[in-house]
């Protein structure tokens, strides 16, 4: 009898083993995701006004959501939507959301608290960030 009590204490620990390795790859697995691209761009300022759809989806990957709205005269806003999670593993369940707004497909700002407001003007690449220029 001794005999199959060890034989199972074995198999419970390699299967606790098992899931323990699962859980740690699962883990990281999920640096690599659009929560810490996200940050990463933000930290190191790669994300900027001026930049096309395509370099922001090299960045960051593909948006939750988007929204799209005309602005008058000839204007097209869009509003790239991420849900990220937060970085901090007691606060995982509750993402933050953060918002990339394009004016006729090109980044205009990031995380305005009005994004359809008529004051947030396109800017250029080269002009400071926070500092709004009319594109030509």
């Amino acid at each position: 009898m001794g005999g199959k009590t060890t034989i199972n204490q074995t198999g419970q620990i390699r299967r606790a083993a098992l899931v323990l390795i699962g859980l740690v790859l699962l883990g990281a697995a999920g640096c690599g995701g659009p929560s810490y691209r996200f940050y990463k761009a933000t930290w190191f300022g790669s994300l900027k006004p001026g930049m096309s759809k395509d370099a922001v989806v090299a960045l960051l990957g593909e948006p939750t959501g988007v929204e799209r709205r005309q602005i008058p005269p000839d204007e097209l806003r869009e509003v790239w939507i991420y849900h990220i999670k937060d970085l901090n593993p007691q606060n995982h369940l509750y993402p933050t959301i953060r918002m990339i707004v394009f004016s006729n497909g090109t980044m205009i700002a990031r995380d305005p608290s009005d994004p359809y407001s008529p004051h947030l003007l396109p800017q250029t690449a080269s002009s400071p960030e926070g500092t709004p220029v009319a594109s030509p």
